[in-house]
Formats: structure tokens, sequence, C-alpha cells
């Protein structure tokens, strides 16, 4: 039988949900039922995993949705420590384990927004967000601004990212300052500010506030994973003036800005 057809019958359907939250190039995968399920080849461990009902209304504020688990489930010790760099995906399929054709349907995808801990921190409330509401808000592609409106390395900005990248060793750790050994052969003080940091395995990356020497002040501090010895990947970043544009990318072609936007309003100064 066809999904449709256990879907709409009366005593056929056993319906199950499956849930696949991905984090960078990490997966974890949860069913609602009492056993496994295997669908694409994939397994889905059983969870004990509730969810809201789906919203979908004119107030963002409104449509989001809350999941409670086990404060323990693999996902959310990722945001114990520190939030993740990477965002989270949510996506929710609905099947039938009568269905011997393993059809299913999605039925939600939405982006995790906030992870929180309740009950003494033996459970926790993810809540996400649904795609069609993160989507629905007008944001204009350009501003008329002095600085670039490209992202660094993105397709407008062309700037390959693999040309300024350093790759180094963690030699020392204090709170959201990194040292990354030789760092700083060839590379001015301020070369990484504005950029980012990968650990070895390109999963999870953090911003980079200031570089001076070997020393770089993220954002927020790694996990636990990253930390003396540890391999990382750090790229180059900009302050998004043509300048630096033109002297350390050598792109100004490509300069997604309006660097001669007079600075006085000539409707309050004159002319």
């Amino acid at each position: 039988m066809t999904y449709n057809a256990i879907e709409t019958s009366i005593e056929s359907g056993s319906p199950v949900e499956i849930y696949d939250f991905a984090l960078g190039n990490e997966t974890f995968r949860f069913t609602s039922g009492e056993e496994a399920v295997v669908v694409e080849t994939n397994t889905y461990v059983p969870l004990e995993i509730s969810r809201s009902v789906m919203v979908i209304s004119q107030e963002f504020e409104s449509n989001v949705m809350t999941l409670t688990v086990p404060a323990a489930t693999p996902l959310v010790r990722k945001y114990i420590e520190v939030v993740p760099g990477q965002r989270g995906i949510l996506t929710i399929r609905r099947l039938h384990r009568t269905d011997n054709d393993g059809e299913f349907i999605t039925i939600f995808k939405g982006i995790i927004r906030s992870v929180s801990f309740t009950m003494v921190g033996l459970t926790a409330e993810i809540v996400v967000q649904p795609l069609t509401s993160a989507l629905s808000r007008s944001v204009p592609r350009f501003v008329y601004s002095g600085v670039c409106n490209h992202i660094l390395y993105d397709t407008g900005c062309t700037v390959s990212q693999n040309s300024y990248r350093f790759i180094g060793e963690v030699g020392l750790v204090s709170g959201n300052v990194y040292t990354v050994t030789n760092l700083s052969v060839g590379r001015p003080n301020g070369w990484a500010t504005g950029g980012f940091v990968y650990d070895a395995n390109g999963i999870d990356y953090r911003l980079i506030l200031d570089h001076v020497g070997d020393q770089i002040t993220l954002l927020l501090p790694f996990q636990s994973t990253v930390g003396t010895g540890s391999q990382v990947q750090v790229f180059a970043g900009c302050d998004h003036s043509i300048s630096t544009c033109g002297s350390k990318f050598n792109n100004v072609t490509n300069f997604g800005g309006f660097p001669f936007v007079p600075r006085d309003n000539i409707f309050q100064k004159g002319i």
C-alpha cells in the first residue's frame, strides 16, 4: 500500500515520526517509536521525545515548535558548554510501520533557535523555528553603504578561502584567547581579525574578534574538544573596506559596496 492509502485507512495505519538533527557534518537520528527504524539505510534510534503542535501564522515569534528530550541526548550535550558555531537544522518525517514500501513524507523542517534545560537539568527543551517563517521576512540583498555587502569568501566576493588559510597547532588556551603556534610568521597583527577558525575536522567554527601575534580572541571558546595540542584552521578576516579589499585580497573588481557615497546629507547641510 502507498503512504496515502495507509494514512487514510481506518485500521492499517501505524504512524511513527523520525527526526534528523543536522549540525555541521554531523547528523543525529531519532525516532519517537519504541523500536529502531531503518529508512534509506539510516538507523533511527528510539528516544523519549515529545513535541508541541506545528503552528504556521503571520506572527513570527509564535511560529516555533518546542521539543522535549532527555538532557543526556548526544545532540543536546553539544549545547551544554557553549553554543555550536554551526546552525542546527531539524527535519521531521512521518511514516507507517505497516508500509512495506517504506514511503514517508516530510512534515516539518526548521532551524534550532535555542536549547534550555529543565527539571534540574534532567530534560532539555529545543525550540525550532520553521524555515517558512525564517525565510518569509523581507531582507534587503544590498544596502547603500560604503562597506562591502558581500560575505567574505562567498560567490559574490569570489576570494578563495583556501588561499588565506593557516593550519597550526594550539599552544595555549585561556578562556576565549587561543595561542596558535607560528600564526604570526608572515602574518601581521589583525590578519585574522574578522575571520574565523575551524577545528581540525572542519565541523565547528568560531568568529575571530582580534588577532595579535600568535594569539586570536574568539567570540566564544570552543568546547573541550579543542585545546592544547589540537590542530585548527585559521582564515583571514576582512573589515569590508575598499582599501582592505585591494591591499589584502586584490579584489576591488568584486567589491560589493558604494565607497564613494557622500558622508554629508545635502538635505540637511545644503550643497
